[in-house]
């Protein structure tokens, strides 16, 4: 009997060893909640020197009043109790209060454990507020970084003088329109508009004022153009436009607008612009290439016919 009593209490001395000498912090509380036993780790963690004091503390009297979901502590606290009592074991996040009024995110599971004959909870805590920290930093970056790619991605398809798109993206919208028309027989225009004796507006007015009259022109084509159309610099003084849903006649109406209103514009330092352009609609057999050959086309014999006009082709 005697060496069983040893043994027994050789036990219990390493279980307080190992009690103590953990590096998680752990407690002890009964069925109520009420602190039994914390070891150093725990009480260090909370910020105090001496571990009676603890007795004195329901978990929740040093929490805040509610956690981060919203919960009142304390009755999140019996909760949590009342779960691991039915299931065994639980785990979840806790927000604590130290000694000196900060708080912290913990992540705490929940056991029963039989002590003296009599079912309590042990309560393993770690600290993660470092860990809520860089996570919370790790957003943070790669929201700025999806920002940033975002703009990297605007900018690699946007011209940046107009800020109309430009020829990358225009290659991109052409091979799906194409693929559109392939499947599901989905007619598209293109207008190629190319602005009359621009040489010599730069070589009067400077380069300047010819940026500004490509800048007034790109707000004119998008004022003037349906939301579901592409409008995009070509190059140069060059523009062209892609028109979804849009037959031969749809397309002139569109082409003849833009060309009026871009010939009755005041342009800066009252400077006379007209623009030649040149129509085509896509077609059974067709390819992008060839449909580009043709506007382009259209657009040199606009040329030829005095300019300030549409062809089609």
């Amino acid at each position: 009997m005697d060496n069983d009593i040893e043994a027994l209490e050789r036990q219990l001395r390493d279980y307080r060893r190992l009690f103590n000498e953990a590096e998680v912090a752990i407690i002890i509380v009964d069925r109520e909640g009420n602190f039994n036993d914390c070891n150093k780790a725990y009480y260090s963690l909370m910020g105090y020197i001496d571990k009676p004091v603890m007795g004195q503390f329901h978990p929740s009297d040093i929490s805040p009043l509610e956690q981060p979901d919203g919960s009142n502590s304390t009755e999140k606290a019996r909760r949590m109790i009342q779960q691991v009592l039915e299931q065994g074991k639980c785990s979840f996040e806790w927000t604590h209060k130290k000694l000196d009024g900060c708080e912290f995110v913990s992540y705490v599971t929940l056991d029963v454990i039989s002590f003296n004959n009599e079912d309590m909870i042990r309560a393993s805590i770690h600290d993660i507020s470092e860990q809520r920290r860089l996570d919370r930093l790790v957003k943070a970056r790669t929201k700025e970084l999806e920002i940033k790619n975002r703009a990297l991605e605007h900018l690699a398809k946007t011209d940046w003088l107009t800020g109309l798109y430009n020829r990358i993206y225009l290659d991109e919208t052409l091979q799906q329109e194409q693929h559109r028309f392939e499947r599901y027989l989905n007619t598209f225009g293109v207008i190629l508009i190319d602005l009359d004796y621009f040489k010599q507006i730069n070589d009067t007015y400077g380069h300047q004022v010819g940026d500004q009259v490509l800048i007034e022109v790109s707000k004119l084509l998008k004022q003037h153009c349906r939301n579901v159309d592409t409008v995009a610099r070509w190059g140069g003084e060059e523009f062209l436009i892609i028109t979804p849903e849009t037959n031969l006649e749809g397309l002139k109406v569109i082409a003849e607008n833009l060309r009026e209103n871009i010939e009755s514009y005041s342009f800066p330092q009252a400077v006379t612009v007209t623009a030649s352009l040149g129509i085509s609609i896509f077609r059974k057999g067709d390819s992008v290439e060839r449909l580009i050959s043709r506007v382009d086309k259209a657009l040199y014999k606009a040329k030829d016919k005095g300019r300030n006009t549409v062809i089609e082709a």
